[in-house]
């Protein structure tokens, strides 16, 4: 391999060093051994253009080399162009990679752009915001996962540095710039090497390459991680390069332009890599072709038919010869010498071509020339070409009539033309093709044909440079790398194959062409100070070429377009690959910089760039001319603000800064701000605001919220009271010209009136003064056409108003106290139309009125207002007002400017403005608008004046105020805010605040610590007294008048003001915080607050404090506390939350809780759930609810959140009674019955089999449903009495309870409401009177039509969280109800009453909860109203109680009736309805008496006297037997005959005998539990009432239908329960024993027969003993164990154990292993402990009361009948649990109950229950409450476990009888 070489140290002649490697088929050589360590190596040739290139590598690669491994390339050169199904046109691209065939990549054409050699459409345009502008292909990495190499060449926008710059700052610093903004070649090498230490067993390595140098530093390999790693891994993870608009989830979208892509299927080595880079052109060198040119295969180029639609054809190359000697073929177009030849004749350039004879069938004269086939030809001498270099050669043929010619052309240069008798076309076959160097001895490159006319510049051009751009005549092949056999040409498309073998280097570099050049980047022109900014300069050579290399002298300089002389010189960085990276951050000095560039120091272009600043930055805003130290009030104020940047550049943004910039001024008020940018400016801005009072203010500066410039934000400002007016006699005072003809506001024409007030101060009053005058100078004195105040000598004050012509309205008054001392006055005159009036310092002193109103004449005319005239003194504060103003106003604001009234102000002059010759007033037509005032743009209200007028700064009466006036606190105009309607005992935290405000209304700012008080008083509403009529009800009653509460002001600035929130309308002023800490007591109160003495409120707020934050718990000691609790049955505690000043908290809270056994060996622990805790709103009681299982001392705990106090108590459990299991119908006889079995599911109780009462054997199935609801848990019979003449049909009876005793027994909770009557559970009602909890609770029951039983059945207790009963129904037990308790949609039974005329009468009542009698509403009557609502009946009734509860208010006068009869009628006069008729009436009748209760009718007084409470009015009537009238139980009126009643009526207000009185509408009161009784009577005695436990809710015994698969009828089998099915084993028929097996599935309630997986199986047995135990070989598998029994008249005593799982039966003991021995009729159960226990039966010697445990672990059974030797607690069986059998055993955890059971002694069966402590191995009889009935002893019975909690007993043999009753006793 030869490789040249040049040394740098002057040396430039060329030498050739030889170095003979071995290629290597997967390597290259790294380095050379050639001499000279500072030797720079050339690639390719021809070395004379070549520019010195990097040294690293010295590898050559051919297009060979190149293919190895290639899988995809991409060179984006469209080969056709098609239509998208859109219409839009698509080019389409090829995989020119040698494998897997081709595929086609379609892309917008559109977005074809310039590749980096400038070459047109010849790569693409990747556009992220563009649909489908990406390019897709089959994912990379599907292709091959590891050991690859992916390359992409591609142009990143400098946008996406910018991009990286936010997240990485410092990025583009550290080199990543370098990687922007030119053309750059990415490659990642993947290697993958085996490695166990890794997850995968592979350990993945990441080699970078930019541009062919190898990323090695951090620096560089975390750059390229940023820049191109995440688009090279969407490549290779997606096959996706571009924009991906959501398609590939996690790619990273690209936008830019994209080059080449290459990707091999091998990891390339870093040579290769480089020379990837730098290899971008090949040569053809026929010489590498096998054999002389007389065997080689020619190399075919098929020529386009485009190129044919010409005859002129130019053909150029270039073309390296190894030799010249003799002819050789460079082209030709037919390899046999007919068709056109372009070759050497030794050095010379040849064209020959052969003309074909035009002679068809010898038809020519012989020897012409159209006869004559011949081969033309021309040598061109002049047209030298030479061994062993490069030379361009080009021919252009040229058809002509008569004669063609040729031109030739050498290195561009035309050297020769000829004549030559030539063809008209040299193609002529239908697909031609041309044939290159068939012949020739060297190398081509290059090779170029046109169809047109060539023009000879274009020739040269195609010498100097590669063509870039094409059109349809040119076809031009370049032979440029490629992985397979073809070469495509550009321009018309042609394929040129079999090549690759000859394709060798053919790279070069140009030198740089400075005018030729890219730059890259819109920094270069705009961007923003502070940032990094970016261009790129991409070399290139004349021909527009890439430069490979660097070190080009390039250099730019920035230059600002100012004084300033600033210059930037950006920092450059050359990349060494053509591109060169400028880099530069100004921080200062923004505007136009004039930027040069220069090449090698020569001047090559200069552009203006702008560096704009950045946003305005809020610290570096300032104040121009800084703080301002003084401002006056009325007068407009005016600031400057100058928007800075971070980089002190001033900014410009109006439409962005105007919005963020904000002025907020708070002081005696919140002022608004005007700000308006200057116009024309650099971001300056005028802030202008006029203050509407004196007084310290505070300015907060903003920018986008942040404070600006340090010190200029936020900073106090004093505005002073200002000035007056100086006057003197002689001058004409200040004149206000009226703005324009008509109507202005200062005509004061206004039928409000009109008020003028000025003060005054006189040096002297030597002539008269006019302090106003409505007209001008010279009118003075003449006429007065508006209005005038005047003082003449002797201080006469006048007031004159004109009205109408010839109407002057005066009034005068001397100003006694006035004198002509410098001390300041007040003057004010007011008209409202009919009194003028004339007031000095707020003292009215002179009025005169006037009959006909008027108000001022209304002047059209433009008279001015003067002010001032004839005066010598001083004048301020005039105030003219469209209103006539009351004297308290005068009085009180004459010290206070009008801003906050300004619509009503016609002018006000301050005189504030210090200097100058003009004043400026506000007003209704004139506002403050401080911009334009501040601009000059306002002429209204301008008062100008002359000689002896001047303006006296510093001077004026406002200064002289004291305890009035701005800045003197005022309760009238101050306001207190959020004040709460409810507030928490004792908080220290602010209850609401107070904003003082002053005299004129302005924020309070004295900062006084006792300016505000709140005093605060406790109050009741007291509704029920035994007052006398007298003062009305409800009343509000003092109760404690605490100490007073000083508020504290909060902290705040510019002294003491509270914070604000921007958004508020104005601001705080002092804000005072009132703290109600005082308060501890909940309940009712009433808060005054004072500022300085003064209320705000003309009443006080009223405010209801509650119970703070929960504290503690404390029980409810009320008379329904329930008794100690009874294990089995619900027990209720009672509770309530306390604060920590003892309140009860009445809102619910969260807490836990849990009742733990004490002083047991064992744990049990009741955990208190969410259902076992209730809360009662009305009392803020909690009840707690637990069931305890076993007796004994119990602890209680409750905790609650954070803070509380934890509470314990002890409660004392007694043992449980025996409850019996009520249902809604009797059991039916069938479950008589006995040797049966039971299970529980789910809350059902299943009963299976057995034999009944009668002997019949059953396979039958019965269920209970819902036995696991909650139950009613005991009965109470109450014998009923029926009358002889007990009417038909349902009636009603009363029934009187003793609740208070029924509850203190814990039979009923605390509201009466868990009972039920009979199992239908009747209708009743339970009287509110005297209500729940007492001796006599009344309640009414409804009997049905057919009852008729002798007693009725009462269920009640064990639900104590009952609040409400469905059956608790008035409207069904009375015959008529009405309680009021109905929603805002539905409307009351009454309706409004009708008069005789039939008219509905209005009645204002309405339904109201403040105070009920019962429930939670009740009905209202109001005050001053009158009315009556009634109910009609259809038919009239008299045999009733008619009942009503009234609330008496206590009123003197008033009438508020009941009655079952009245008739109601207009007055004579119509004006009113009163009660008319003879009629049965009681109530509130004042007309009667007005201390005591009166009856009617007529209307008499009873006697009784009228209280305020609620009282209970009744009217009893008996058909036959009279009736009476009753009053909280007492008879106040007998009547002989009964009542008939027509309806039910409430009156209030009406009179009586059509007649209207006066007062009795002046109360109101309230109506509840409106009630019609029918008695019946039948009565019920509960004298005797004796509850007894049972279990009881609506439910009943079902017989199940399960189809026609059933077991056989059986008895003494056994069950057990597993996994949702009921498992049947064994049993007996007619002295046949069973060893079947059957299963009933619970849910689906079928059997079906248990298939057996083996034919093991236990003999037939009964009466044996079945349990379900844990596998004692394979845990977590339940299997059951049967143990014993017998069949026939055979003892068992073996153990066999089945398998749910297998359906098999295994053989645990032969009947003599065990020490259980032979026996039946005994008992088994499984404890916690997973062992199982034997206990009982018959066995060879009798009866046995022996007790066995067994481990089946071990296969052993031990005796433990006299106790466990092991256990230090054990004791033996007790002597009283007989020998027995037929009994049952159940386990609960670690405890096992033993029941029943018989033997001879006992034929009546056993009644007591044990229970044994597996753990203590200790036993315990258990006594139940003496109950009545109780299960009395059992045998043969069924029993199972019910809720975990409860033995169930069912049926069996009960004391000599077959029983189906169900008892339960809690465990």
């Amino acid at each position: 391999q030869q490789v040249p070489f040049r040394y740098p140290a002057g040396d430039d002649s060329l030498n050739r060093v030889t170095v003979t490697t071995s290629r290597l088929e997967d390597s290259c050589l790294d380095e050379l051994p050639v001499t000279g360590s500072n030797a720079r190596f050339l690639l390719g040739s021809p070395e004379e253009s070549l520019s010195p290139l990097s040294p690293m590598y010295a590898y050559q690669p051919t297009p060979t080399d190149y293919a190895k491994g290639l899988r995809l390339r991409l060179s984006f050169q469209a080969v056709e162009m098609r239509a998208s199904p859109s219409g839009e046109a698509h080019a389409v691209f090829k995989n020119h990679a040698d494998v897997d065939g081709e595929y086609e990549l379609q892309y917008p054409a559109v977005l074809q752009t310039k590749d980096r050699h400038e070459v047109a459409r010849a790569a693409v345009m990747i556009d992220t915001q563009m649909e489908g502008a990406q390019v897709t292909f089959p994912a990379l990495k599907t292709m091959q996962d590891g050991n690859v190499t992916v390359c992409v060449s591609m142009f990143l926008e400098e946008g996406l540095g910018r991009e990286i710059e936010r997240v990485f700052p410092g990025f583009l610093q550290l080199g990543g710039a370098t990687m922007l903004g030119g053309w750059k070649m990415a490659c990642v090498v993947y290697s993958k090497f085996p490695d166990m230490q890794d997850d995968t067993g592979f350990r993945e390595e990441f080699d970078m390459f930019v541009n062919g140098v190898h990323m090695v530093n951090d620096t560089q390999t975390s750059i390229f991680g940023l820049v191109y790693m995440p688009i090279v891994e969407t490549m290779y993870e997606f096959g996706v390069l571009g924009g991906l608009n959501g398609a590939v989830e996690n790619a990273q979208p690209y936008s830019g332009m994209v080059d080449e892509v290459l990707f091999y299927e091998r990891p390339l080595k870093p040579c290769e890599v480089l020379s990837l880079f730098y290899t971008d052109a090949y040569a053809l060198d026929v010489t590498l072709a096998q054999g002389p040119p007389e065997t080689r295969s020619p190399v075919v180029l098929q020529v386009p038919a485009g190129l044919m639609v010409s005859h002129n054809i130019t053909v150029s190359m270039w073309v390296h010869p190894y030799s010249t000697e003799g002819f050789q073929t460079l082209v030709t177009s037919q390899l046999d010498g007919l068709g056109m030849d372009i070759g050497l004749y030794g050095e010379s350039l040849s064209f020959g071509v052969f003309v074909k004879s035009d002679c068809e069938c010898g038809n020519c004269a012989s020897g012409t020339a159209a006869a004559t086939s011949r081969y033309a030809q021309h040598e061109s001498w002049r047209s030298k070409v030479f061994p062993n270099q490069w030379t361009h050669v080009a021919v252009t043929y040229i058809p002509q009539s008569g004669s063609s010619t040729l031109v030739f052309y050498v290195d561009g240069v035309m050297l020769d033309m000829a004549a030559i008798d030539g063809p008209d076309a040299v193609f002529l076959e239908p697909e031609p093709k041309l044939y290159l160097a068939p012949d020739f001895d060297g190398k081509i490159f290059d090779l170029k044909v046109s169809t047109p006319l060539v023009h000879h510049y274009f020739v040269k051009n195609d010498t100097q440079c590669a063509p870039a751009a094409f059109d349809e005549h040119q076809m031009y092949v370049s032979f440029q790398s490629s992985a397979d056999e073809k070469v495509f040409s550009r321009g018309q498309v042609a394929v040129v194959e079999g090549v690759r073998a000859m394709m060798v280097n053919a790279s070069y570099d140009d030198p740089t062409y400075p005018l030729y050049l890219d730059m890259y980047g819109d920094d270069m022109l705009m961007m923003e100070v502070g940032d990094v900014g970016m261009f790129t300069l991409t070399s290139r050579t004349a021909c527009g070429r890439k430069r490979k290399l660097g070190g080009d002298p390039w250099n730019l300089t920035m230059f600002k377009d100012d004084s300033s002389g600033v210059v930037i010189m950006p920092t450059i960085t050359d990349t060494n690959d053509g591109n060169y990276h400028f880099l530069f951050t100004p921080t200062t000095s923004c505007g136009a910089y004039t930027t040069v560039l220069t090449f090698d120091n020569e001047e090559v272009s200069t552009w203006t760039s702008m560096i704009s600043p950045k946003p305005t930055d809020a610290p570096s805003t300032y104040l121009v001319g800084g703080v301002p130290t003084s401002a006056t009030f009325g007068v407009t104020t005016v600031l400057t603000i100058q928007t800075m940047d971070e980089f002190q550049c001033k900014t410009a943004f109006p439409q962005e800064d105007t919005d963020k910039l904000k002025v907020v001024v708070d002081g005696p008020y919140h002022v608004p701000v005007d700000i308006a940018m200057v116009p024309n400016s650099q971001g300056l801005y005028t802030v202008a605001l006029v203050f509407e009072a004196f007084g310290q203010y505070r300015f907060n500066i903003t920018y986008d919220g942040r404070p600006i410039k340090a010190d200029e934000a936020v900073f106090c400002l004093d505005v002073s009271s200002g000035g007056s007016l100086e006057v003197s006699a002689a001058s004409g005072g200040v004149t206000v010209e009226e703005a324009a003809l008509g109507l202005t506001a200062l005509d004061m024409h206004s039928h409000d009136g009109m008020t003028v007030e000025i003060w005054v101060s006189f040096d002297s009053l030597d002539e008269v003064a006019y302090p106003v005058f409505k007209g001008s100078a010279d009118q003075i004195g003449a006429f007065v056409k508006g209005y005038q105040m005047k003082v003449s000598p002797g201080f006469e004050l006048y007031g004159e108003v004109y009205t109408s012509r010839g109407d002057l309205r005066s009034t005068s008054v001397n100003l006694t106290g006035v004198s002509a001392d410098a001390s300041w006055h007040h003057l004010a005159m007011t008209y409202n139309g009919t009194l003028l009036s004339l007031f000095l310092d707020g003292q009215m002193l002179a009025n005169s009125s006037y009959q006909e109103t008027k108000p001022l004449n209304p002047n059209m005319y433009m008279h001015p207002l003067t002010i001032g005239y004839g005066m010598a003194g001083r004048v301020d504060e005039v105030k003219m007002w469209h209103v006539a103003r009351s004297a308290e106003d005068i009085m009180e604001t004459m010290y206070c400017p009008p801003y906050k009234q300004l619509p009503l102000v016609a002018a006000y002059f301050a005189f504030n403005e210090a200097q100058g010759s003009t004043t400026y007033g506000h007003g209704s037509e004139c506002g403050l608008d401080p911009m334009m005032r501040a601009n000059g743009a306002v002429t209204c209200l301008m008062g100008s004046f002359g000689d002896g007028v001047a303006l006296l700064a510093g001077v004026t009466p406002l200064a002289l105020a004291t305890a009035t006036g701005v800045g003197y606190a005022s309760g009238r105009q101050s306001e207190a805010l959020g004040v709460p309607l409810h507030v928490m005992a004792g908080q220290s935290e602010v209850a609401f605040t107070v904003v003082a405000r002053d005299r004129c209304g302005y924020c309070y700012l004295g900062g006084s610590p006792d300016a505000v008080t709140s005093e605060l008083t406790k109050y009741s509403v007291q509704y029920l007294t035994s007052a006398a009529p007298g003062t009305e009800y409800p009343q509000l009653v003092e109760d404690t008048q605490l100490a007073a509460v000083q508020a504290r002001p909060s902290a705040g600035f510019c002294p003491l003001w509270g914070a604000r929130d921007e958004e508020s309308p104005g601001a705080l002023g002092d804000v005072f915080d009132v703290r109600l800490s005082n308060a501890a007591i909940s309940g009712t109160y009433f808060a005054a607050v004072l500022v300085q003495g003064e209320p705000v409120s003309a009443h006080p707020y009223r405010m209801e404090v509650a119970a703070a934050t929960p504290s503690s718990f404390r029980k409810y000691e009320a008379a329904e506390s329930a008794r100690d609790p009874v294990a089995g049955l619900p027990f209720v505690y009672y509770v309530q939350v306390m604060d920590a000043l003892e309140n009860v908290v009445r809102t619910k809270i969260d807490f836990s809780g849990q009742v733990s056994i004490l002083g047991q060996t064992y744990q049990m622990v009741y955990a208190l759930g969410e259902n076992d805790i209730a809360f009662d709103e009305s009392d803020a009681v909690y009840t707690i609810t637990v069931t305890l299982g076993i007796n004994g001392t119990y602890l209680l705990a409750l905790n609650g959140d954070e803070g509380m106090v934890p509470y314990t108590d002890q409660v004392i459990c007694t043992v449980a009674p025996w409850q019996k299991l009520i249902t809604s119908a009797e059991a039916p006889a069938v479950l008589r019955r006995f040797e049966h079995t039971m299970t529980e599911s789910d809350g059902d109780l299943y009963v299976f089999g057995g034999a009944s009462y009668d002997k019949t054997y059953l396979n039958d199935v019965w269920k209970l449903e819902n036995t696991d609801h909650p139950a009613l848990r005991y009965q109470s019979d109450i014998p009923l009495n029926y009358p002889p003449d007990v009417p038909e049909g349902a009636k009603t009876v009363t029934v009187t309870l003793n609740t208070a005793v029924l509850i203190q027994q814990g039979w009923l909770n605390r509201f009466c409401m868990d009972l039920a009557w009979t199992s239908m559970n009747l209708e009743f009602y339970m009287d509110p009177y005297p209500g729940c909890n007492q001796d006599e609770t009344v309640f009414y029951v409804r009997l049905p039509e057919d009852f008729d039983e002798e007693s009725l059945m009462l269920f009640h207790g064990g639900m104590p969280n009952m609040h409400e009963n469905m059956a608790h129904n008035p409207q069904a037990v009375f015959a008529y109800y009405e309680g009021f308790e109905v929603d805002a949609h539905q409307p009351i039974s009454l309706r409004p009453g009708t008069a005789c005329d039939s008219d509905e009468l209005s009645m204002n009542f309405a339904l109201q909860e403040m105070l009920p009698y019962a429930g939670k509403k009740g009905l209202y009557m109001r005050h001053s109203e009158r009315g009556a609502l009634q109910y009609d009946f259809s038919e009239p009734m008299s045999t009733f109680r008619l009942r009503a509860w009234l609330w008496d208010s206590a009123s003197v006068a008033g009438a508020h009736v009941l009655s079952p009869n009245y008739q109601m009628c207009r007055t004579p006069e119509g004006s009113d309805v009163t009660l008319i008729g003879d009629a049965v009436a009681v109530g509130i009748f004042t007309l009667s008496d007005e201390t005591n209760y009166c009856v009617g009718q007529p209307w008499n007084s009873t006697g009784l006297a009228r209280t305020n409470e609620w009282h209970r009015l009744e009217i009893f009537s008996d058909q036959g037997m009279g009736a009476r009238i009753v009053i909280d139980g007492v008879t106040v009126k007998t009547m002989d005959d009964e009542v008939h009643m027509d309806k039910v009526l409430l009156s209030s207000g009406l009179g009586v005998r059509e007649r209207e009185f006066e007062g009795l509408d002046n109360s109101h009161a309230f109506w509840d539990e409106i009630s019609v009784l029918v008695p019946s009577g039948v009565t019920a005695d509960t004298s005797g009432m004796s509850p007894v436990p049972v279990f009881s809710k609506g439910r009943k015994w079902d017989k199940i239908d399960t189809g026609a698969v059933n077991p056989p009828p059986r008895y003494s089998h056994t069950t057990v329960k597993y996994q949702g099915s009921m498992y049947v084993f064994g049993g007996e028929r007619s002295a046949y024993s069973f060893n079947d097996m059957w299963r009933f599935d619970l849910d689906q309630e079928t059997w079906a027969p248990v298939t057996l997986s083996t034919n093991d199986v236990p003999p037939a047995r009964f009466d044996h003993s079945a349990t379900i135990m844990d596998h004692p070989n394979e845990p977590g598998e339940m299997v059951m164990v049967i143990y014993g029994g017998r069949s026939g008249h055979i003892f068992l005593g073996d153990m066999w154990m089945y398998s749910f799982l297998n359906s098999t039966w295994t053989q645990l003991a032969t009947s003599m292993e065990l020490s259980p021995g032979l026996r039946f009729g005994h008992a088994a159960a499984t404890a916690a402990n997973g062992r199982m226990y034997i206990f009982g039966g018959y066995t060879e010697t009798g009866f046995s009361s022996d007790f066995f445990v067994c481990d089946l672990n071990v296969l052993d059974c031990r005796d433990i009948t006299s106790g466990c030797p092991d256990v230090a607690t054990s004791n033996s069986v007790p002597s009283d649990l007989a020998p027995r059998y037929s009994h049952s055993m159940v386990a609960k955890e670690d405890m096992l109950y033993v029941y029943g059971g018989s033997n001879l002694n006992s034929v009546e069966g056993f009644p007591h229950l044990y229970k044994f402590a597996t753990n203590e191995c200790f036993w315990e009889k258990l006594v139940p409450i003496s109950t009545n009935p109780s299960p009395v002893g059992r045998y043969e019975h069924a029993v199972a476990m019910f809720q975990d909690s409860f033995l169930v007993v069912h049926g069996g043999h009960d004391n000599g009888t077959i029983s189906s009753d169900t008892y339960l006793y809690p465990l």
